[in-house]
């Protein structure tokens, strides 16, 4: 099953000082929900309207392609109701491993043209069609705009053993940049906001370059690069 991690989950707007005004108010998704949130009908009929597409990359079952739709196309609700979009910016066809097509993590996709976008993009792959980075669903602020920071959020993700994550990915050509201001500030107040209760759910917050991970508190940040994998992060918060 294909879940968006739009799914569910309201705007955090890490980067101003709203979320963490010391008032105790709990974040819910019904604070920023569309007015009419989209079916499956919906989107189906959406992509029926439109051209006819080449075959699919991925062949999917008629329920994870319904799930898939809808994924979609709260997406671009999202992105209508917040106002962006990814423009010039292709880091995530850069940083984020598609098995489907057999590409590792921190190289250029083939069928991506930098600055231009997906040379495949209406038959991409499931993993390709559910995302939507944090800063795309307005979870950060502008200056968490990916091309520029160097890094893409992945949001609001499940790992092993049920916990909830929101992830860092930081480009290995600028390793540091998270720690650079503000957006060491901004994590670490996303780490508090994890952790604190005031959100729907807790969270952790992960920072990855390359093989290296940082599970990070709010005032200081524990190395897990040797865990094997997410699921050892829940031991160390135990």
């Amino acid at each position: 099953m294909y879940v968006c991690h739009a799914e569910g989950v309201g705007a955090l707007n890490v980067g101003s000082k709203a979320p963490f005004s010391g008032t105790g108010k709990r974040f819910r998704y019904a604070d920023f929900a569309p007015a009419n949130p989209v079916t499956c009908n919906d989107a189906r009929s959406n992509l029926m309207s439109n051209a006819l597409i080449e075959k699919p990359v991925v062949a999917l079952s008629k329920e994870d392609e319904d799930d898939l739709l809808v994924a979609e196309a709260m997406i671009e609700q999202k992105k209508k109701l917040i106002g962006r979009e990814c423009g010039e910016c292709s880091l995530c066809c850069r940083l984020f491993p598609v098995p489907e097509l057999n590409k590792p993590a921190n190289i250029w996709c083939e069928h991506c043209q930098p600055g231009k976008g997906c040379t495949i993009y209406d038959r991409r792959p499931p993993i390709c069609r559910g995302f939507a980075c944090g800063w795309l669903l307005g979870h950060m602020s502008d200056k968490w705009f990916p091309k520029r920071a160097g890094m893409v959020i992945k949001a609001f993700h499940k790992v092993h053993g049920g916990q909830t994550q929101m992830t860092i990915v930081v480009d290995p050509r600028a390793p540091n940049k998270w720690r650079e201001q503000p957006f060491l500030d901004d994590i670490r107040r996303l780490a508090h906001l994890g952790l604190s209760g005031e959100y729907d759910f807790d969270f952790q917050t992960v920072v990855r370059i390359g093989r290296h991970r940082y599970l990070i508190l709010p005032h200081g940040e524990i190395d897990i690069s040797n865990a094997d994998d997410d699921s050892e992060c829940l031991l160390v918060m135990a």
